[in-house]
């Protein structure tokens, strides 16, 4: 629920009502609709949502709301308190509301027993639809979004200031702090600045008063201070505080490590599995001295203090930048479907070549992951290894590539074999254009066992494809698969 402000037209668009595009059977009698209407924002609810949350349609005809859940945990605990939201924060809170830069205030009202979120979780079209109407209308997907599930969340805006923003400046060799305003009404509220001490917050190192003269206007404050290392704090002419953030960053405390020497371990006499008699070469071991210079200061725990970092990791898996297997026997089939997505999707992100570098890569392996490469023009470099792929292995590959060749009306599939008696390749690597992916586990095995698969940074993934391209150029290093298959 957003408290509207008068300058604030976007929200003029007529009432809106939209429904899933799946539904539940009539005996669950469940739907899920997405709606943007009116409501009235009483005392009463504001105590307890609970048969007071009046909702006004396109008619302006009224209803009263009836919740799943039984029972709300206000957040914070004063009915007429609120939140004020950390404006340059781009995660939890401020990542699902409306987009502002100004002064923000919320109250939220906490689904005590996640009733709500636990019936999400037992209907899967439940979910699906939640997912389908959340990204349709407010671009987010709600269902990562569970802390916030059966929730109701009161946003308002501060009256007469529509943005503010700070940044630390020096000035003439004076210190001080770029302001930028704007605002919603003509005229023009004092704004009263605290500058603080970042590690004693209630120690103000400035205190000023200041007038505006223009909304959007640029104005340097001089400051008695410096303004590193501080915090700034901005307050309306009643008192409120509206703006909260640190001027800068700044190590806290550091860490030091120290290195010394303590004992000699070996030589070390062992039997190898051969019978004979090695001896190691003694080792030098060490002992660490460790000192904290300073203090850490810790965040204090909060409600929501979960969600994002599941978030965070999500995303990673989504966008297959790194992606843990966790080897559980119980879900290892559904692992393994997934993971051959995820190098599906790897794959299907070129658009003009490929490599599969894979010592023991054969015709199932080519059924599996090359088949389904989106688009034609791809061309595919598969590279295995002589030894690991033998003649049994390789004559079934080199058939299916050959046949496949044929269907394209080209040859945009080749693959070459690794030589010598042990092979330079030991990792499973996938490369998509200038994106290079790394997978643990060999191909056949993929997802079933404990394994990662992960993206590589940029310019060390460049590094590995010119190693690739040289064993595929390199006829002392590679050959092409046609010419190690013997009749």
């Amino acid at each position: 629920m957003e408290v509207v402000e008068p300058d604030m037209e976007e929200y003029g668009a007529p009432y809106l009502f939209d429904r899933a595009s799946e539904y539940f059977d009539d005996n669950k009698q469940l739907k899920l609709y997405y709606t943007e209407s009116r409501m009235n924002l009483t005392c009463d609810f504001l105590d307890n949502p609970i048969g007071h949350l009046c909702v006004v349609d396109d008619k302006g005809h009224s209803d009263i709301l009836e919740f799943y859940n039984d029972e709300f945990m206000h957040i914070p605990t004063g009915n007429l308190e609120y939140l004020l939201v950390d404006t340059s924060n781009l995660s939890g809170f401020k990542d699902i509301l409306s987009n502002t830069s100004g002064p923000t205030w919320i109250k939220t009202y906490a689904d005590r027993n996640h009733a709500v979120l636990d019936l999400v979780k037992s209907e899967p079209i439940l979910e699906k639809s939640l997912r389908e109407l959340s990204l349709k209308h407010i671009g987010k997907d709600l269902t990562l979004y569970t802390e916030y599930i059966g929730n109701i969340i009161v946003e308002r805006h501060h009256p007469e200031i529509r943005w503010i923003g700070f940044r630390g400046s020096r000035l003439n060799n004076q210190d001080g702090i770029i302001l930028e305003t704007g605002f919603r009404t003509a005229g023009r509220p004092d704004l009263n600045l605290e500058i603080c001490s970042f590690e004693q917050e209630d120690c103000v190192t400035a205190d000023t008063s200041i007038d505006i003269p223009a909304s959007g206007f640029l104005q340097h404050i001089t400051l008695p201070t410096s303004s590193q290392n501080s915090i700034v704090k901005v307050f309306d002419g009643d008192g409120t505080l509206i703006y909260y953030s640190p001027l800068s960053s700044f190590v806290k405390a550091i860490n030091v490590e120290i290195s010394v020497p303590s004992r000699k371990v070996g030589p070390i006499q062992y039997t190898d599995n051969k019978g004979n008699l090695v001896i190691t070469q003694g080792s030098q071991k060490w002992s660490l001295e460790t000192m904290k210079i300073g203090e850490t200061r810790s965040k204090p725990d909060h409600y929501y203090s979960e969600g994002h970092k599941q978030r965070e990791v999500y995303d990673h898996e989504k966008n297959g930048e790194f992606v843990f297997f966790d080897g559980d026997l119980a879900t290892r089939e559904a692992n393994r479907k997934r993971a051959i997505q995820i190098v599906g999707k790897y794959l299907s992100g070129a658009r003009t070549r490929c490599y599969i570098c894979d010592d023991f890569f054969g015709a199932r392996d080519f059924e599996t992951f090359v088949l389904p490469i989106k688009f034609e023009d791809v061309e595919v470099r598969i590279i295995n290894d002589k030894e690991h792929c033998r003649q049994e292995c390789r004559k079934p590959l080199a058939e299916i590539i050959g046949k496949y060749n044929h269907s394209l009306g080209r040859e945009k599939v080749i693959c070459r074999c690794l030589k010598g008696d042990k092979s330079v390749l030991h990792d499973r690597i996938i490369v998509a254009d200038d994106t290079v992916y790394a997978v643990g586990a060999s191909f056949n095995e993929l997802g079933r066992r404990a394994s990662v698969m992960y993206k590589v940074p940029h310019y060390a993934g460049l590094r590995i494809i010119s190693t690739i391209e040289n064993w595929w150029g390199n006829s002392a290093i590679s050959e092409d698969i046609r010419d190690c298959i013997s009749d």
